[in-house]
């Protein structure tokens, strides 16, 4: 009863321009689409500024485990201050899709990056693994362990000739005493 309809409503929940997010963020422009989920530039309606807001997929979102997955990528990043973390401001629920408020970021990600330009400098590979690394030792630090670390989550952004990456996408982060139980627990029925 009650679930189908909850079901039904979210198959046909659709994003569209102009739409007001959280009484408060304006969608302008869809910015990418994966298998889970779609993100959108947006403007904060009261403070002016931009945003992207990643939604899960009204499919997804009826998925216990894909909900769980969007919703740790979102603590794992508000977890984090480095520099090279892409930023989570906010979480809420839209027409019954979960959403993540993150820092809009202007670039692309490295797998883009080395598709057009083919092989980049080693002093620029350097760089921008260097920085990554900075991000993920301050994840390890506070026992979070992306799991999912590749060219397409390592985002690029350009200040002049110097190359700012950014880690994207904790979604698939555990905790590291959770890899420890679950490293174990296969070694125990192995």
């Amino acid at each position: 009863g009650a679930a189908r309809a909850r079901l039904a409503r979210l198959m046909t929940a659709t994003l569209g321009m102009n739409d007001l997010v959280a009484g408060k963020y304006r969608l302008v422009a869809m910015i990418g689409e994966g298998g889970l989920g779609q993100v959108w530039s947006a403007r904060h309606e009261l403070l002016g500024g931009d945003v992207a807001l990643k939604f899960l997929k009204p499919t997804e979102a009826s998925k216990a485990d894909a909900v769980g997955r969007f919703l740790r990528e979102a603590r794992a990043a508000s977890a984090l201050r480095s520099d090279h973390v892409c930023k989570v401001f906010d979480v809420g629920t839209h027409e019954g899709m979960p959403f993540l408020v993150m820092e809009k970021l202007e670039g692309e990600d490295l797998g883009s990056l080395l598709d057009h330009c083919g092989t980049l400098q080693p002093s620029l590979i350097a760089e921008i693994v260097v920085q990554a690394c900075h991000a993920l030792s301050e994840a390890h630090a506070l026992g979070i362990i992306h799991r999912d670390v590749k060219p397409e989550n390592l985002f690029v952004l350009w200040r002049g000739d110097r190359p700012i990456v950014k880690v994207l996408d904790f979604g698939l982060a555990t905790g590291a005493t959770q890899d420890l139980q679950a490293q174990r627990l296969t070694a125990t029925t192995t």
